[in-house]
């Protein structure tokens, strides 16, 4: 099975923080490891077993970027992925490409 997020826009206050629970929410119970907003938010390969939890940032500058990619050894097409993005104004997207969802 295959979970791929494009775009995601978050509005609000916390929205962010709320989205990336959620997504923490559904790796622990593929994973049964608790990750928090903040561990999503940075750069870095999380190894639990033969499962890997890969995460990226561009956050240096708007709009701020976030990468999840999980992925289990040997098993066939199981990779996992939301891109979430932080700003308040939309980026382009991709002609045939779902359209990004709002979060309030």
């Amino acid at each position: 099975m295959l979970i791929y997020v494009n775009q995601i826009k978050v509005n609000g206050s916390n929205a962010l923080d709320s989205t990336l629970k959620t997504v923490a929410g559904w790796l622990k119970e593929l994973t049964k490891r608790h990750f928090t907003p903040e561990e999503l938010k940075i750069s870095e390969d999380y190894i639990i077993g033969r499962q890997k939890v890969r995460t990226y940032n561009a956050s240096q500058a708007e709009p701020f970027l976030y990468s999840i990619l999980f992925s289990k050894e040997g098993a066939n097409k199981s990779s996992h992925s939301s891109g979430f993005d932080s700003s308040d104004s939309s980026r382009h997207s991709t002609e045939g490409m779902p359209r990004p969802a709002e979060v309030e």
